[in-house]
């Protein structure tokens, strides 16, 4: 079950990126993907009506279980917090500030454009999935990478991205990636990523001071959830990305970042709602607190490159692992593969043979 808004959502999708054969026929006057959050929606329900009126007996038909497949597929994963994104007022500022374009890791149900990177091409690809990340030739472009928050996951994130960073950076390349992992300071994705020769910013969020769009939003009455943990926002870029992409002013201050992230956190009203839900043994766990009063001011970035410091107190809590084990296996198996270049990149990269080298990848010890 999905709420009509997610479901015209997801109409619209497969109208956009379904086999001619089984896409529903386009309704008059709805024209090319909407770029706004506002005609977004209206497209959406434009779609959802079509859909119910029965535009298409195949079309309805196929549809139906299409997104019955897909809908299993991500329930078999359990574990919603595993496929939280950030919240709109952080694409905003990433899409102002950075021209970012395309979600590294996303699903169909969460995805903020009409195509992404995903686990499960078998199931997302008729709702506009690349295939995934692991796989893409990205020579060029500004991207978003959020892994799931599995340690082994963000590892072979990290050695992908800075494969793809140094192929740019000898090719000429302006690549940028926007990364958002949990402030898990132990793990080898943390200490690759700030490390990096390509950090130009990060940015830490205190667990109190931010939110997530919920994993199962799309079947849920509230959007967001509150952050169990810090967050760490490390902005990676070639030195052509970093000219043609600029940190400067507010987001070089980390203020839009913060204030974006910050207008994520649940209201009062949600996080009591969220609470009596979960009940008392997982609130912790989740992190559902009431809403923060005030968001720490003053608190300003160091430069490029830099870390504005670690939030005391947060502390990384273990996370059910076997659940994702399907996500954990397609994420090594998938660093271990380029795969077949494409013909088009998401970005307009020509979907050449990447070039660089691969990082070898250390197995991540405890978690």
């Amino acid at each position: 079950m999905v709420t009509r808004e997610a479901y015209g959502k997801m109409a619209r999708l497969f109208r956009l990126h379904a086999l001619p054969a089984e896409a529903p026929p386009e309704a008059e006057g709805a024209g090319g993907a909407a770029d706004d959050e506002a005609a977004a929606a209206a497209a959406a329900a434009e779609a959802a009506a079509g859909v119910e009126e029965g535009q298409g007996d195949g079309a309805r038909t196929a549809f139906h279980a299409r997104l019955f497949a897909l809908l299993l597929r991500y329930k078999c994963l359990q574990g919603h917090g595993f496929q939280a994104a950030v919240g709109p007022p952080v694409w905003q500022v990433l899409r102002r500030r950075l021209s970012v374009g395309f979600e590294c890791f996303a699903s169909p149900l969460n995805s903020s454009f009409t195509r992404c990177a995903s686990a499960f091409p078998d199931v997302d690809g008729p709702f506009g999935s690349c295939g995934s990340f692991f796989r893409l030739p990205l020579k060029h472009g500004s991207y978003e990478c959020n892994p799931p928050f599995v340690a082994a996951v963000m590892d072979a994130a990290a050695d992908r991205m800075h494969v793809l960073l140094n192929a740019a950076e000898a090719a000429g390349g302006a690549l940028s990636f926007c990364v958002v992992i949990p402030g898990w300071q132990e793990t080898r994705a943390w200490r690759a990523l700030s490390g990096s020769a390509f950090l130009k910013k990060r940015i830490v969020v205190a667990a109190a001071e931010h939110g997530f769009c919920d994993g199962a939003s799309h079947q849920r009455r509230d959007l967001y959830r509150q952050s169990p943990y810090d967050t760490g926002v490390f902005i990676l870029q070639t030195a052509k990305g970093a000219a043609k992409w600029r940190l400067d002013g507010a987001f070089e201050q980390a203020r839009d970042v913060r204030a974006a992230f910050a207008a994520c956190i649940p209201s009062a009203a949600a996080a009591e709602r969220q609470r009596r839900k979960l009940g008392a043994s997982e609130i912790e766990h989740w992190g559902v607190a009431p809403a923060a009063a005030a968001v720490g001011a003053g608190r300003e970035g160091t430069a490029a490159g830099g870390s504005d410091g670690p939030q005391e107190g947060a502390k990384r809590k273990a996370l059910p692992q076997a659940p994702t084990a399907a996500v954990d296996n397609a994420a090594k198996a998938g660093a271990a593969d380029s795969g077949p270049a494409m013909e088009q990149g998401p970005n307009g990269d020509d979907g050449g043979t990447e070039g660089g080298r691969k990082q070898k990848s250390k197995r991540q010890k405890g978690g």
